[in-house]
């Protein structure tokens, strides 16, 4: 048996919301619409199902029993529908109450603690599961549904016009060095100077080793890699 076109699921969560309320004006008010809609959606069901559901006394509809066996599978029939697509979601990585956010190390100090109790004061009921990586590892996460939005340095390693990009704010790149090098106290230093120095950088993929590389070649020298790390924590 073919089902009828007319025979939709917003109609029946219409006719629902009428048995609910058993009037047509409080069933309107509960879907924000009115009561000639609510009264020509339930026609339209009568006429799908090419059989009454309920009998006319004055203005008012009285539900027979073809309409009590309706509102018993109809009700199901939503239930099954919702839990479908909520399945469906959580198939594709997609969860109405977990939301999966990517960062850089160095924003878990400020930027992402705020961000994230922003987040839970506006959406209570949202776990939130944080990922930490690089630029291209966040990005290639993002790619594969396995983070819905991620926090990193905006550059060309992360330009895709599949994705939306909102800048939060900007940042500066700063040498680190020990309190007792003679370039501590300098409030300004010619990377040149430390040509034959060693230094510590993070891996590929980070913004900061992609920025360390571009001034080590203005400075027009290749550093001395002693050690790469994974995290600015580790690499401080």
């Amino acid at each position: 048996m073919l089902i009828d076109e007319e025979l939709t699921l917003k109609k029946l969560e219409t006719f629902l919301a009428f048995m609910r309320s058993g009037n047509l004006g409080r069933a309107a008010a509960e879907l924000s619409t009115s009561a000639v809609s609510v009264h020509r959606a339930i026609h339209s069901l009568e006429n799908a199902l090419r059989c009454p559901l309920f009998k006319h006394e004055g203005r008012q509809l009285i539900p027979l029993e073809s309409a009590y066996v309706l509102e018993k599978k109809a009700r199901q029939l939503i239930q099954d529908a919702e839990q479908m697509v909520r399945q469906t979601r959580e198939a594709a990585g997609f969860y109405a109450e977990r939301f999966r956010l990517g960062a850089l190390y160095s924003l878990t100090v400020k930027t992402v603690p705020k961000l994230v109790m922003g987040l839970k004061l506006r959406r209570s009921e949202l776990n939130i599961d944080l990922t930490l990586g690089s630029n291209v590892d966040l990005l290639q996460r993002l790619k594969n549904h396995e983070l819905e939005a991620i926090l990193v340095s905006l550059d060309e390693s992360v330009s895709d016009p599949a994705c939306e990009q909102l800048p939060l704010f900007s940042d500066d790149i700063f040498l680190a060095v020990p309190t007792d090098s003679p370039f501590a106290e300098q409030a300004e230093v010619d990377l040149a100077d430390l040509a034959d120095s060693t230094f510590i950088t993070l891996t590929q993929g980070f913004a900061t080793h992609r920025d360390g590389a571009r001034v080590f070649q203005q400075a027009g020298f290749e550093p001395k890699v002693a050690m790469q790390v994974n995290d600015i924590f580790t690499l401080l």
